[in-house]
């Protein structure tokens, strides 16, 4: 699977609209490189991204705080 098919796969859960954060139509229009200020967006894009890079969980946890704490 690739970085975006991950990614829509994790925000096409149904909870995702139930919450409010987005829709399925705006999930579909989603790419990986888009920027974002949603926080879960990017701290999914972090994740996905840390595991394609084969990060340690130390660093990988460090990587996420970081997201969290802008």
């Amino acid at each position: 699977m690739s970085k975006e098919e991950l990614l829509k796969e994790f925000l096409l859960d149904d909870i995702v609209e139930e919450k409010g954060y987005m829709t399925k139509e705006e999930v579909a229009k989603l790419k990986f490189i888009d920027h974002s200020n949603s926080k879960l967006i990017n701290v999914l894009k972090t994740a996905i991204l840390g595991k394609n890079d084969g990060d340690s969980e130390d660093t990988m946890v460090r990587k996420l705080n970081q997201v969290l704490n802008k």
